[in-house]
């Protein structure tokens, strides 16, 4: 391939009754240039065809690799969606468990009202009755009385010696 060939061709004609007709060396000249085009156009086409296999090849490639994504792609989307199914369904076992032990807790707290009620029932009726019984057994405490004024104490004794 020539790198900017450039060639210019004189023409040269001959003068006839119908008019200028280019002489042979001018026909040479013009077909000797089509010639070197031609080689140009041959050697560019070829250069392009040689430059273009290696884009072919990695565009084939990268379209193997797009379609091998692409199934990846699905194969993921269809795992993600089982996925959110589990997820949900779980969601929704844990809710209705979560619903039960709510429901469980209320009727404990419930059981557990009536037990504290009936303790207190009966630790009161036990009380009472000890405290008829105390009263039964020991006297009555004595009636609270005045103290006594405390007597003046008395002055020591002198030594004697």
């Amino acid at each position: 391939m020539s790198n900017e060939k450039r060639f210019e061709i004189e023409v040269e004609a001959v003068k006839t009754p119908v008019g200028d007709v280019p002489t042979i060396r001018t026909v040479e000249k013009i077909i000797e240039g089509m010639n070197v085009l031609s080689e140009d156009m041959s050697a560019l086409s070829l250069s392009f065809s040689e430059s273009l296999k290696p884009i072919t090849t990695e565009l084939k490639s990268v379209k193997k690799l797009i379609s091998k994504t692409a199934v990846s792609s699905e194969a993921a989307m269809e795992a993600v969606k089982r996925l959110e199914r589990k997820i949900d369904q779980l969601s929704q076992e844990e809710a209705e468990r979560w619903s039960r032990l709510q429901q469980v807790l209320a009727l404990i707290t419930e059981a557990l009202k009536v037990i504290h009620s009936e303790v207190n029932e009966k630790t009161n009726k036990a009380t009472s009755k000890i405290d008829k019984l105390i009263t039964l057994l020991a006297p009555p405490p004595p009636a609270k009385s005045t103290p006594a004024k405390p007597e003046k104490q008395a002055k020591p004794l002198k030594k004697v010696t």
